[in-house]
């Protein structure tokens, strides 16, 4: 199976950011999505890989990710910000 995109997700308390990236880096998507709209979003998604920050509820959403066929990426924290500089820096966002 080809992969042709590669989602970020900012995790928190209620609502979770999503950035959809595409095989050249061009974004497909951002959305802010509530806890159950989150779920049934990544459900309904073809399998690909689920970038996110590693925290407190990361592993949860971690497992449940490959539950549903997704590969999950946790990022150290310190890594994340430097991480998205070099993501802002090469796709100008």
């Amino acid at each position: 199976m080809k992969q042709n995109t590669v989602i970020g997700l900012d995790l928190a308390k209620n609502s979770f950011a999503v950035i959809e990236l595409g095989q050249g880096g061009d974004v497909k998507r951002r959305n802010t999505f509530r806890r159950d709209g989150l779920k049934h979003f990544l459900a309904q998604h073809q399998p690909t890989t689920v970038a996110l920050e590693a925290c407190g509820s990361a592993h949860y959403w971690g497992r449940w990710l490959e539950s549903h066929g997704h590969a999950p990426a946790l990022l150290p924290p310190q890594h994340v910000k430097g991480y998205l500089r070099g993501l802002l820096a090469e796709y100008g966002l």
